[in-house]
């Protein structure tokens, strides 16, 4: 059964949806995408904690850029968990939000029995972007690119109809690179999300770009797993974090091998086997 729960803070209500039976696991990010994104298989191997951060809290007051600290953000994660009475849990970070779940696991590293990494790359500055686009321009196919490139010319109209989905837009835009079929419409996992354009301006072209990874990792003292799609497009390729693994003090690398960006939703009992067997791991 699912517990539903919306906490106040600063301004924001942060809405937590909690469901399943075993380990803690706290999922950063929309309780209500990665409702979604995530088996109900899932639910029988651990307690799912979906909690949003800012960036998808409505707000009875005016976002600001201090919002987006990921001091601030972590701050949030953790009053959520003492609220939630989570002593010990597993923390899972997706995409931009596996940046909020490492800048967590380092501030607040005595909850955090493990952490879960998936698709996203060491930073989304310069340099990892252009990997991207190089792996994307070698490997794609050409109904991929063919693909991208109908979607990605909808998008500045996309956004001037509808500015406070920005997010959401540049998202389905990425589909053909997001998505290891191309064709995937991704749309139906953003209805009805409040997004905060300012604050995921501010964390995806700033924040997450300037995100000091080798830094972070010497600070992360438990286990982590990094979950990787090898057909994600959208991110750098899974090599590109050999020159930070040596870093992280336990680091799991797995790649699925018919995932894109999701692999949680394109694979879905492979990767609920692979997050049951590290967390078993962890504790052996």
């Amino acid at each position: 059964m699912q517990v539903s729960n919306v906490f106040r803070r600063d301004g924001f209500e942060f809405s937590v949806k909690s469901e399943g039976t075993g380990p803690n696991l706290l999922v950063i990010g929309s309780s209500a995408y990665y409702d979604r994104v995530f088996s109900r298989c899932l639910r029988s191997t651990f307690r799912l904690h979906l909690v949003d951060h800012r960036g998808f809290a409505p707000s009875s007051r005016p976002v600001t850029l201090e919002d987006a600290a990921l001091e601030v953000i972590s701050a949030d994660i953790d009053w959520l968990r003492a609220e939630l009475g989570l002593e010990h849990t597993f923390v899972l970070g997706h995409s931009g939000h596996g940046y909020m779940a490492l800048d967590y696991a380092r501030r607040y590293p005595g909850p955090v029995q493990g952490l879960v990494l998936a698709g996203l790359s060491p930073d989304l500055g310069t340099a990892h972007q252009a990997e991207a686009e190089a792996r994307f321009a070698a490997e794609a196919s050409e109904e991929r690119k063919a693909q991208f490139g109908k979607e990605i010319a909808q998008l500045g109209a996309m956004i001037e109809n509808d500015p406070a989905r920005k997010f959401a837009h540049i998202c389905c835009a990425l589909q053909a690179r997001r998505w290891a079929d191309p064709t995937y419409d991704e749309s139906w996992l953003w209805e009805g999300l409040t997004m905060h354009t300012p604050l995921f301006d501010a964390l995806w072209g700033d924040v997450f770009a300037n995100f000091d990874m080798a830094d972070a990792a010497g600070q992360i003292t438990c286990p982590v797993l990094l979950v990787m799609g090898k057909k994600d497009f959208s991110v750098a390729p899974t090599r590109c974090w050999e020159p930070v693994s040596d870093h992280f003090a336990n680091l799991t690398i797995k790649e699925l091998a018919e995932s894109g960006h999701t692999p949680m939703l394109e694979q879905p009992a492979e990767f609920d086997q692979l997050l049951a067997d590290w967390a078993r791991s962890t504790s052996s």
